[in-house]
């Protein structure tokens, strides 16, 4: 059983535009939400304060997992800092892969909503993590309700989607396109157009972010910027975690903001 509700995005529409608290009460307790929405359409913000307000009102608890371990400290510091400690646990899909590999339960049926985040990573392995469907038949067997947090589910959704069908666990799906209306998008190839980029930008007094999955050119922009630079790695990648600054680092998680 499923219903879509999609939406044309425009600048300032968010999730807490779309799902009322209604919505959410509505929501049978056995079933499933896909949130299919563009990046900064505020899903993550809905779920730690339209949905906690929800859980907190029921007494009941929320599981929110992550992909990675940077957004997964910012998320903790700021539910400690909100004082939401009280119902919303914040974990990471490694931490529970961990746990299951051990032959220990996930522990999922201590909570009554369970947000994923970024969950096209079920269909992504990588070099550093084989196991990224491992957490799926969990979810599928545990009686809560789901929130499917992506910008990009790649097919994922419909993956899943038609499993939920097969078991009788009723989805809906609401739809939010990525607004870029305020920004002009390029992509650079040349290292020399970068470095110009970067120049303009330290001229102007402004502030800007490289990201590549080049890490030797990076590293090498680092040291060529270093006095006005900060170096952000994989905490795995043992090449080059010993150039991260880890105060830096942490007063930019915990500002949001480049120091």
């Amino acid at each position: 059983m499923k219903r879509l509700t999609q939406h044309k995005n425009t600048l300032n529409t968010k999730v807490s535009d779309l799902i009322t608290i209604s919505d959410i009460l509505s929501l049978p307790n056995n079933s499933a939400v896909f949130l299919n929405v563009g990046v900064g359409g505020g899903k993550s913000h809905f779920c730690k304060n339209r949905l906690y307000n929800v859980a907190v009102a029921q007494r009941k608890k929320i599981l929110y997992i992550i992909n990675r371990k940077n957004p997964c400290d910012q998320f903790k510091q700021e539910i400690v800092c909100d004082q939401k400690y009280d119902c919303l646990t914040i974990t990471t899909y490694q931490a529970i892969e961990s746990r299951i590999l051990s032959n220990k339960d996930p522990g999922f049926y201590q909570y009554d909503y369970i947000v994923l985040d970024e969950y096209h990573r079920f269909a992504a392995d990588t070099v550093v993590d084989a196991y990224t469907d491992l957490i799926l038949e969990y979810i599928y067997n545990i009686h809560c309700i789901r929130f499917f947090l992506s910008a990009t589910p790649y097919g994922m959704d419909t993956y899943i989607q038609k499993e939920l069908a097969q078991r009788n666990i009723y989805y809906t799906s609401y739809m939010l396109p990525a607004c870029y209306s305020m920004m002009t998008l390029k992509l650079i190839h040349d290292p020399t157009a970068i470095k110009s980029i970067i120049n303009t930008a330290l001229q102007q007094q402004q502030k800007i972010i490289v990201f590549s999955n080049n890490i030797k050119m990076l590293y090498r922009l680092y040291v060529e910027y270093c006095s006005d630079a900060l170096f952000i790695c994989s905490e795995y990648n043992e090449s080059y975690i010993q150039y991260v600054n880890d105060a830096q680092k942490e007063y930019m998680i915990e500002n949001e903001l480049l120091p």
